[in-house]
């Protein structure tokens, strides 16, 4: 079955694990806080569809989103991901239209998993975020996005180019990789 995945900062991440409580769903209520994080722009809301919420594939989303189309160098510090998800039966029965469109990172296997949801409207994204928080949470620890994006390098998925210094420290504290000199 085809899932959708939304990456969450951890902050966002804090809110969506508050707006799970049943009680903020109760008589007619809902958690408004979580909605801005619904509301698509002109193109649509931002997903990346995959077969499996596997921590392995995931970690493979988030090292890619920590390299932006056309930046210089990979977002720092890196950090735990947190996605919320939700399968694309589930979407479509909400009546919002998914689309495949290039992804904006630097990895082209990424880019092809990326998808807008379009055709969110009010009631439709407070529906959205009522099937997204019963959904399980999917975070990655900040280890297993490090290793991800070693793996993607290694691979020649991500680009190396990207490397600055406060990315390869945490890859070496984290031990996640290591420096090895060959003459």
């Amino acid at each position: 079955m085809a899932v959708l995945v939304r990456e969450l900062n951890s902050r966002k991440a804090a809110l969506w694990a508050q707006a799970e409580e049943p009680e903020r769903w109760a008589n007619g209520k809902f958690p408004f806080e979580i909605l801005h994080d619904l509301f698509d722009d002109k193109d649509g809301l931002s997903f990346y569809e995959t077969e499996t919420t596997e921590t392995l594939e995931l970690a493979r989303i988030a090292a890619a989103l920590l390299f932006p189309s056309g930046a210089k160098s990979c977002r720092s510090p890196i950090e735990s991901v947190h996605f919320r998800t939700i399968g694309v039966a589930e979407i479509e029965g909400l009546g919002l239209k998914v689309s495949a469109t290039p992804g904006l990172t630097k990895s082209k296997v990424v880019n092809e998993l990326h998808r807008e949801v379009s055709g969110i409207t009010g009631p439709s994204s407070i529906e959205l975020a009522r099937v997204m928080c019963r959904n399980p949470a999917a975070p990655v620890s900040a280890i297993e996005v490090s290793r991800a994006i070693a793996r993607g390098m290694i691979e020649n998925e991500l680009p190396s180019d990207c490397l600055h210094k406060d990315v390869l420290d945490k890859m070496l504290r984290d031990k996640t990789a290591r420096l090895q000199w060959t003459p």
